[in-house]
């Protein structure tokens, strides 16, 4: 597994980023790859790479290079959160399709927690951009339900969560349930908030992601 981390520069600030890519990937001349973007949960915020090594879906990674995958995860400013930081995140993504080889058919997003709200509102106002979500122990505006009618949706929330409640999530399956017949809702019993590794360390999991694709 090849490790990129950079500092994306914008006008007024830098968002640190990690840049997975497999062994198998080669820049010259390889085949487009399907990227991943994961939005990390508000305790790993700030100006450290160290806070997003071996975790959520990084360690997957770590545990087997030669996922079928490009991986990419900022880092949110300290005093940030991502839906502060959607216009820098969609230049950021930008910049990464300039440089890389990716299928811009194959993008896909994720999130836990402060990060799966980051997910629920990034696939909702960038509509066209990614190919299915995931959002972990997130939240959402069921009001705001009708921007998700037309994207596979798979989320994920432990019915004993004491931070982010999981009727947060419950609320935006039902609202969804009638408007998006792509949408899955796995309750997760007696579990509370860290609840990645039932998504992420699922091959399943990994299989239903990259089994969508944008139409050209």
């Amino acid at each position: 597994m090849i490790i990129v981390e950079e500092k994306f520069a914008l006008p007024s600030k830098s968002i640190n980023y990690m840049l997975a890519l497999p062994d198998a990937y080669e820049q010259d001349g390889a085949p487009a790859w399907p990227l991943i973007l994961f939005l990390h949960g508000s305790n790993r915020r700030g100006d450290d790479f160290g806070l997003l090594r071996d975790y959520g879906l990084n360690t997957r990674l770590q545990q087997d290079n030669d996922q079928p995958f490009l991986l990419l995860t900022p880092q949110c400013p300290g005093d940030s959160s991502w839906t502060d930081e959607f216009e820098s995140i969609i230049l950021l993504l930008d910049d990464i399709f300039d440089r890389y080889s990716i299928d811009k058919r194959r993008i896909y997003l994720t999130g836990f927690s402060m990060g799966g709200h980051g997910a629920w509102y990034y696939a909702a106002h960038k509509p066209g951009l990614f190919a299915a979500v995931s959002p972990l122990s997130g939240w959402f505006n069921p009001d705001q339900a009708e921007l998700l009618k037309a994207i596979p949706i798979w989320a994920f929330h432990g019915d004993a969560d004491d931070v982010v409640p999981f009727e947060r999530s419950h609320e935006m399956f039902e609202a969804l349930r009638d408007l998006n017949p792509q949408i899955r809702f796995t309750p997760i019993p007696g579990e509370g908030h860290r609840i990645m590794h039932h998504a992420y360390d699922q091959d399943e999991w990994v299989e239903w992601m990259l089994s969508h694709k944008l139409k050209a």
